[in-house]
């Protein structure tokens, strides 16, 4: 017989962050695409590097060579204030999609974190929201 000595009686659910300024470290980052347009992104998440709350995810959109001229320097923009925000270094040639998803875990910064409600999906049993933090990216300076 195998023992595991641990007291499931200290431990707790994580839960989320209230809203405020809080360290972050990315754990991990992979490409993924979306569920909704197959269009590719980045899906990072990341851990608090204080206190016990859940990590949060958060979907880089990249752009495609069918999205629209407007469309996809948005997209752009929201990598680069990304990868600023976060100390990441780029090529202004182009980036190497494989090698950002492993050089950003560990990266760390100051980031603003919100509070955002999600509304549970069809045929759930609970009409209650599912709280979620999201972090506020800012411009780039």
């Amino acid at each position: 017989m195998t023992i595991l000595k641990i007291n499931l009686d200290e431990i707790q659910e994580a839960t989320v962050a209230p809203a405020g300024r809080y360290e972050l470290q990315i754990t991990s980052a992979e490409q993924v695409q979306s569920r909704n347009t197959g269009n590719p992104m980045i899906k990072v998440s990341l851990g608090f590097i204080e206190g016990d709350y859940l990590n949060i995810t958060h979907f880089i959109n990249l752009p495609t060579d069918s999205d629209d001229v407007s469309k996809a320097k948005f997209k752009g923009l929201m990598l680069k204030r990304f990868l600023a925000l976060f100390g990441i270094t780029y090529d202004s040639e182009g980036i190497d999609l494989d090698q950002l998803c492993m050089d950003l875990p560990g990266s760390v910064a100051t980031v603003d974190v919100e509070q955002q409600a999600l509304a549970r999906r069809e045929g759930s049993t609970n009409d209650n929201d599912v709280i979620v933090n999201r972090i506020n990216i800012p411009r780039i300076r």
